[in-house]
């Protein structure tokens, strides 16, 4: 980049620009601003070999995919300084020094306190310079999350199956999945202090799928190639704030390898697929949850959510190989269970997508080669 400059193909031509590049920032100084553009994992990392360039005055901006990043900055400078947003520009590498500009679109920026110093409006002059397209938000959480929506259900259910995105709502029960996970998302958000239009948030995604049938999302292709993946700050980003809230994830829940291993284990003993790890569901998923399973006056939704826990039940299952071999059969009373009063028996039938690996008495869920 020094030698030659950077190349970026835009507009259907090559322009070159000429910015200073280095691989060591120990003689770069304090700076006004560092923008934050690593792959959420590495976050942590790449602020603290660089933490010397932070000084008393500096801001730090993400526009990384996910949510929750406040959460690592607020490290290394005050909650004052913290800048995060999301952007629709994207690019792809196309060789050392030249990349080419995807597409344009807009640039979303905001704080999570008031601007005292009106630090996003110089930003924005800076950007808007540039050729971006750069708004500045007081709610920049509403942004964010609704752009997750989409994030932590097709892109991490296409890279767990290992599938394009059109074959979530093709699939039945991919799609079922997938909805579960937005209301989940939406849960939360609300519990947030964020509204969102349930039905149009569903269909937007369900577009998303039928439109790209066979499109690839980054954690499909990081999963494929042996990467790290982005998952924490998408799917975790999810998880850590309804923890925070209060708001309980069944899905996230039952995708445990402990509790998938239960349901493996249930099953190759002939009992129906619940037995195992029914009551736990019970007493972790109760009236006081987001997705009560146990019967209760004030929610007559609870004999759905129970089917529903037997859809999720079934679309894992179908992942590790196994079939259906009964209808619904009335759970043991090993099982303890006071609510689930039936599931089926599920038994070994093919090849499945992913299977376990235990050791130092760690379960662990893996793909099968």
């Amino acid at each position: 980049i020094n030698a030659d400059g950077l190349k970026l193909f835009e507009n259907d031509k090559d322009v070159i620009y000429r910015p200073e590049a280095m691989t060591d920032s120990a003689n770069l100084g304090e700076v006004d601003l560092v923008i934050l553009f690593v792959k959420a994992l590495f976050s942590k990392a790449a602020l603290e070999e660089n933490r010397h360039i932070i000084g008393e005055h500096t801001y730090v901006m993400t526009l990384q995919n996910g949510a929750g990043h406040e959460d690592i900055l607020s490290e290394f400078v005050p909650k004052e300084r913290i800048i995060i947003g999301t952007t629709e520009d994207n690019g792809a590498v196309l060789d050392f020094g030249y990349v080419r500009r995807g597409g344009k679109g807009k640039t979303n920026i905001g704080m999570i306190v008031p601007d005292s110093n009106g630090m996003l409006g110089k930003i924005k002059e800076s950007f808007d310079s540039c050729g971006f397209d750069t708004h500045i938000y007081d709610n920049i959480q509403q942004l964010i999350w609704d752009k997750l929506f989409t994030n932590v259900s097709l892109s991490a259910l296409t890279g767990v199956l290992q599938v394009p995105i059109g074959f979530i709502a093709a699939d039945e029960y991919a799609w079922s999945m997938t909805v579960t996970l937005i209301k989940e998302a939406l849960a939360v958000a609300k519990a947030l202090g964020l509204e969102f239009d349930e039905q149009e948030i569903i269909e937007r995604v369900r577009n998303t799928s039928i439109s790209s049938p066979e499109g690839k999302t980054s954690i499909y292709a990081d999963l494929k190639a042996g990467r790290r993946t982005e998952v924490n700050t998408i799917s975790g980003a999810v998880v850590r704030a309804g923890e925070k809230t209060g708001v309980d994830q069944i899905a996230d829940y039952m995708f445990r390898a402990d509790m998938i291993y239960r349901m493996k284990l249930a099953s190759d003993m002939g009992l129906p697929v619940l037995t195992l790890i029914a009551r736990e569901l019970e007493e972790k998923f109760d009236e006081n949850s987001s997705f009560p399973v146990t019967a209760t006056k004030n929610d007559p939704n609870a004999p759905l959510y129970r089917q529903n826990v037997g859809r999720i039940a079934k679309f894992i299952m179908d992942k590790l190989g196994y079939v259906p071999a009964t209808g619904s059969v009335r759970l043991p009373a090993v099982s303890k269970s006071r609510y689930f009063s039936t599931s089926a028996v599920y038994e070994k039938k093919k090849k499945g997508s992913y299977d376990f690996k235990i050791t130092d008495f760690v379960i662990h869920l893996q793909k099968t080669k």
